[in-house]
């Protein structure tokens, strides 16, 4: 092999694995927001709980995972920090919404909740527009948000199954508002970050 044929292998090689990085983590974040029509669907027909835990259940995992593969792959873009939390956003609000028009969410969950999202939606448009920051997703927020998207699948069974449904519904009523009180902790971290008045400085919080 000359060295003509080693460059090219060698430029090939870091073209295939620039590709992988920039895309793939995103890949797996769309994935929670196409799957939102079939949960949308399964509700308003009345599939059978199972199933649509199962589509929550999917959700939940690629919120778990396009972090992951980002890490993983060294794969962490800018704007997969911006995909992600919108993602989580609009599929949070979306499911909520249904879950309450099928009565499987209690409104004292889901009001704060959807409060919760739309400050926090507000805050974000204002960070971002009027004073050219940004606040990074860490640990905090995403673990609200695992914790709802856990919860969720769980409030399908209220009805069905007899006693476990029952039990498994409520576990869900638990873990749902824990997330919800979390999310607010989280969303703190906006607060904080208006006090900042560097315009243009990426801003790092403890959770959003």
């Amino acid at each position: 092999m000359n060295k003509k044929d080693n460059l090219t292998q060698k430029t090939s090689a870091r073209g295939s694995k620039s590709f992988l990085p920039r895309f793939l983590p995103n890949l797996v974040t769309a994935t929670r927001i196409l799957l939102l029509p079939l949960f949308v669907y399964q509700v308003q027909k009345g599939t059978s709980p199972l199933y649509i835990a199962g589509t929550l259940a999917i959700m939940g995992i690629t919120d778990f995972l396009d972090g992951f593969v980002a890490r993983r792959i060294d794969g962490v873009s800018t704007f997969g920090k911006v995909f992600d939390p919108t993602a989580d956003r609009v599929v949070l609000v979306v499911v909520a919404i249904e879950l309450i028009h099928a009565h499987y969410l209690p409104l004292i969950i889901a009001v704060p909740l959807l409060v919760r999202e739309a400050l926090v939606s507000i805050l974000m448009i204002y960070l971002f527009f009027v004073q050219k920051t940004r606040v990074d997703v860490l640990w905090v927020g995403k673990a609200g948000t695992f914790a709802l998207l856990l919860a969720l699948p769980a409030l399908i069974f209220e009805g069905h199954y007899g006693v476990l449904g029952s039990n498994i519904h409520s576990a869900g009523e638990v873990i749902a508002g824990f997330g919800t009180v979390v999310l607010y902790y989280a969303g703190l971290s906006y607060v904080k970050a208006l006090r900042k008045r560097s315009s243009g400085t990426q801003i790092h919080q403890d959770g959003c």
